[in-house]
């Protein structure tokens, strides 16, 4: 299982024809009611998979201003899973927010909360200018925004597997590590520092 989502805990709310009757139903029936985020276990399949929750997400939040009286915005953007975060990215404006699976699996997300800080990270034109310049002028790749202890941790298998020597660039921190293999310009290190 890919996300242990929980059923959300943050009242929403919905018309009359929305809401199901006291009665027996078939939940399909009403599916904004039965939404998987505060019915995780009517949806299971959609949490198994990050291909498959990716997809979810994707379409739930390009509809869910047109049943949310609290957001206007719609949004238009993509949803990537790298195999340790989700990046959201509102493709007008050139936002972009990480978030780790757990923040989706939490009991209080909700997609007003997701589409509220995009809104307001787009609505902060130096952050904006900003992130859009770094973007187009260093077309530095994803990979480079992660840790070091996650570079450490998959030089360390990958040396394992493959038994490489110990000795340096192998052992040597992952700044030494791209520094031996540098590009045909200078790379940026975690600490920001250029080798």
């Amino acid at each position: 299982m890919f996300l242990h989502k929980q059923p959300c805990v943050v009242p929403h709310l919905l018309d009359e024809a929305s809401c199901p009757p006291d009665g027996p139903h078939i939940p399909a029936d009403y599916p904004l009611y039965y939404d998987p985020l505060y019915y995780p276990h009517e949806h299971v399949s959609i949490f198994e998979t990050p291909i498959k929750f990716v997809t979810w997400l994707s379409k739930s939040l390009k509809s869910h201003h047109v049943h949310c009286v609290n957001c206007e915005l719609e949004f238009v953007g993509c949803i990537l899973f790298d195999d340790y975060s989700l990046k959201v990215s509102y493709a007008p404006y050139c936002v972009c927010l990480t978030k780790s699976p757990e923040y989706f699996a939490s009991a209080n997300y909700m997609h007003c909360l997701l589409l509220s800080e995009l809104k307001g990270v787009a609505r902060s034109p130096l952050l904006n200018i900003a992130a859009c310049m770094a973007r187009q002028i260093d077309r530095l790749p994803s990979w480079l925004q992660y840790s070091e202890s996650i570079y450490m941790l998959n030089l360390l298998r990958l040396k394992r597997a493959q038994k490489m020597p110990s000795s340096p660039p192998y052992s040597a921190t992952f700044t030494n590590f791209v520094f031996h293999f540098a590009v045909a310009r200078p790379v940026r290190s975690l600490n920001g520092a250029v080798p």
